[in-house]
């Protein structure tokens, strides 16, 4: 029984002694694609009172189901002291820039460590919300006459299949270089190829349905046959012609005509005439 008593007193005294003492009192930690803070309020036992602060705080990416640190950014012995040495609890304000590429989901994962001057030590985590990452590429759509004028900047090796001939870079020149002549093949064979190399080179991958659907046409139609429905290879060819001219990140082509129009020169027409004469 007395040492029952002995217990609830020391429990009564020591609760009202945590108050008195230097520790942390709330923490709050959030981050996005570049950079984190930390705000984190401190009591004061008294106007003399200082301390050091340590820090863990790590920038997490959702891989799969999993959470992988990316980055751990640490310090150890901040000195931490009042600033209104009349003010009990006190806020202070922490963070900085991360160094890592980001390009998906993450969340920010912090723990600070306080330990006052009176040797009480108090340790706070805190995980911010998740956030979205999303690196805007600066690989540009180009068009089949920009493929056809810049062969220096084909991927190494770049093959394609039309039908049963797979095709290195001389002979998807050549098909570049046949004049259309009111030969819907040829013309979905440009905007194909410009298709095909810009995904190859990083842009929007989103497009590959449409590639798979015109390389299947290939498989039963040859290039330059001159088929009589034209129908549904220009309905393909249209779909690609958008792609290949978004230009960079989506805002539009910016090339001229020439580079555009491909073999259009031969044709004496102009791009939008190309089009035309197709539709």
């Amino acid at each position: 029984m007395k040492l029952k008593l002995m217990l609830v007193v020391f429990a009564m005294i020591a609760m009202p002694l945590m108050a008195f003492a230097n520790h942390l009192v709330t923490l709050d930690i959030e981050g996005d694609c570049s950079t984190w803070s930390a705000t984190a309020s401190i009591h004061w036992a008294n106007q003399y009172a200082f301390g050091t602060m340590d820090y863990d705080v790590s920038l997490e990416e959702m891989s799969g189901s999993d959470w992988v640190v990316v980055q751990t950014i640490s310090a150890t012995g901040m000195a931490i002291t009042p600033l209104d040495p009349f003010a009990w609890e006190q806020v202070f304000e922490f963070g900085s820039a991360w160094n890592a590429d980001v390009n998906g989901t993450y969340r920010v994962n912090g723990t600070m460590t306080f330990t006052g001057n009176d040797g009480t030590v108090s340790t706070m985590s805190d995980m911010s919300e998740e956030f979205d990452c999303i690196t805007q590429s600066d690989v540009c759509h180009h068009t089949p006459g920009y493929w056809k004028n810049h062969p220096q900047a084909w991927p190494e090796g770049f093959t394609m299949t039309f039908g049963d001939e797979t095709l290195g870079y001389r002979g998807l020149m050549t098909i570049l270089n046949t004049p259309v002549r009111g030969d819907a093949t040829i013309i979905l064979g440009y905007h194909l190829i410009a298709a095909q190399l810009n995904v190859a080179v990083g842009t929007d991958p989103s497009i590959s349905g449409t590639i798979d659907e015109a390389l299947a046409y290939f498989q039963d139609v040859e290039i330059g046959s001159r088929p009589r429905d034209k129908e549904y290879p220009l309905m393909l060819k249209d779909i690609l012609a958008d792609y290949n001219e978004m230009g960079c990140d989506g805002l539009g082509s910016d090339e001229d005509d020439m580079d555009k129009a491909g073999s259009a020169a031969e044709e004496g027409l102009s791009f939008d005439g190309l089009k035309a004469l197709y539709r």
